[in-house]
């Protein structure tokens, strides 16, 4: 028989038991803390997590939790999702769909990586990546399940997918374009070559580095070699260093991508230069990069001595009309001279005659009036002689300088015409204004206030004269008719004022139209002043 336990025995069994409760008691405690703390923590992931997140219980689809992701990615709030199972809120955008997700998850108890759509509160459709697993809470199943929002990926992908069939039939495309334009190229060459021959000026084409790739036959008689002995060679191996340096400018500008035209004096293969006008012309290739220069040259050599024989002819039509003018001027001032001393002394004469007679002899009132009209008659001769006298040649001119004789011109003018308004200025020294200029300057202005006072009609005219180092300039203006320039420029006045001026190498310009009044330009080239040489002991 065994030993009957004692009151004693039995009250350390319970002290036993109660501290054994206790320890229970204590390690329950922490557990429920480290419970309630893993809680808080997996509160927190879920409520901070950027994906969205939700927490479904499968006995009856309700959804029972989810995150503020979730809510941002369907649209709902928390009080419109809570309670409410995903199919009553219509967030499947394709029922099918769910049935899959739901037959794999009771399979396997987890899914990932699938591909659905959603439909959100406002009805736009999303695309998601989805991923869940069953997880078991308070004795009952839940799905926790986790979302990645892809619809832009996906419409990125689409995009990609249908760019890349469009660059494939682009490309398609372009490799037909290539082949046809490269057909079109092969025949476009055998065309430009046989035109490059047949033309009359000098072709050729160099490279990028100057060197040849084509001449035709003009170019070939030109240089004096055969296309097979050019061809590969640089242009101042084939030109020679002389005719190198005459167009090395252009074509060095050429060869940097910029067009250009020229006219050059260069050697000919026959020994003697000939004048070119040669155009350079940057060859770039389909994509610009420019891959060498075309050259054209044409021979100028008779136009350039034509041309050159016409400016021997008008500087020697501009030198004989220099000359016609100063005889001219000579002639005037000889008959001023001698109207002036003849003529106009003989005036005087006879009006003093005349009043002697008058005031020295007693006559009847019928012989004093006759007396007094032949007195008359000769005081108007004498102005009328004065007037021409100074359309002659002005004293002034030769006595007092170019500007005080326009000035005295302008008044008399002035006199004769006192409805219409002149201004005369003049800038600048005038004092040692070579003659044949001052004449020139003198004329032009009688010219133009003849012209005023005949056709122009006007009220105003303004006459301005400068004078710098090199030119002197005169301007005339008026408020007139205006003419047109197309019927008047043939008139001898015209003519005569751009004779006086392009004879001293000057420019002579009118602008005018219609009710716009006249102005007339003068330029004229002052001789350069003498240097001064100084002397050395």
């Amino acid at each position: 028989m065994s030993k009957r336990p004692t009151y004693q025995d039995l009250e350390e069994q319970i002290g036993e038991l109660k501290r054994e409760l206790k320890r229970l008691k204590e390690e329950f405690g922490e557990s429920v803390k480290v419970l309630k703390e893993s809680e808080r923590r997996f509160a927190a992931i879920f409520d901070s997590s950027p994906v969205p997140t939700s927490l479904t219980r499968l006995s009856d689809n309700q959804l029972v939790d989810f995150n503020p992701a979730m809510m941002e990615l369907t649209g709902y709030s928390r009080p419109e999702i809570v309670g409410k199972s995903a199919t009553g809120l219509n967030l499947y955008a394709d029922p099918e769909t769910r049935a899959k997700l739901f037959v794999e998850l009771r399979n396997r108890g987890v899914v990932r990586g699938f591909e659905f759509q959603i439909r959100n509160r406002s009805r736009e459709i999303r695309d998601l990546l989805y991923s869940g697993v069953l997880i078991p809470l308070g004795n009952q199943p839940h799905l926790l399940s986790m979302a990645v929002d892809i619809t832009e990926r996906k419409r990125m992908e689409a995009a990609l997918i249908e760019s890349e069939e469009a660059l494939r039939g682009q490309k398609e495309l372009l490799e037909e374009i290539v082949q046809q334009r490269t057909q079109a190229l092969e025949e476009s060459e055998r065309y430009f070559r046989r035109l490059a021959s047949s033309v009359p000026a000098a072709f050729a084409r160099v490279d990028s580095e100057g060197r040849y790739t084509f001449v035709n036959r003009t170019y070939e008689a030109w240089c004096g070699l055969p296309s097979a002995e050019i061809s590969g060679k640089h242009l101042r191996e084939v030109l020679g260093a002389k005719a190198w340096e005459a167009i090395k400018g252009h074509t060095e500008a050429a060869l940097s991508g910029e067009r250009r035209s020229y006219e050059a004096e260069v050697p000919h293969a026959h020994g003697a230069t000939r004048w070119v006008r040669a155009e350079c012309v940057p060859d770039f290739d389909e994509w610009g990069e420019q891959t060498g220069v075309f050259f054209s040259a044409t021979d100028i050599t008779a136009k350039k001595q034509a041309e050159f024989a016409m400016q021997r002819l008008l500087e020697e039509n501009r030198l004989l009309s220099r000359r016609v003018l100063a005889v001219q001027e000579e002639e005037r001032r000889y008959l001023a001279r001698e109207l002036h001393d003849e003529m106009g002394q003989n005036l005087i004469a006879l009006m003093f005659q005349i009043r002697l007679f008058r005031d020295g002899h007693e006559a009847s009132d019928e012989r004093l009036a006759s007396l007094k009209k032949i007195e008359q008659v000769t005081a108007r001769m004498a102005d009328s002689l004065k007037q021409v006298l100074e359309r002659l040649r002005p004293q002034m001119l030769d006595q007092l300088g170019v500007v005080t004789a326009v000035g005295e011109a302008i008044e008399r003018w002035r006199f004769r015409h006192s409805d219409i308004a002149c201004d005369f200025a003049a800038i600048g020294s005038f004092e040692n204004l070579e003659e044949d200029v001052a004449i020139a300057i003198y004329r032009i202005v009688q010219e133009c206030l003849t012209n005023v006072e005949k056709h122009a009609a006007a009220s105003k005219v303004t006459i301005h004269l400068g004078n710098t180092d090199q030119v002197v300039q005169l301007t005339l203006r008026d408020n007139g008719r205006g003419m047109d320039l197309n019927k008047s420029r043939k008139g001898l006045g015209m003519l005569g004022m751009r004779e006086r001026a392009e004879s001293l190498d000057g420019v002579f310009e009118v602008r005018s139209s219609p009710s716009q009044g006249t102005e007339v330009f003068v330029t004229i080239p002052l001789p350069a002043p003498p240097v001064a040489v100084g002397t050395t002991s």
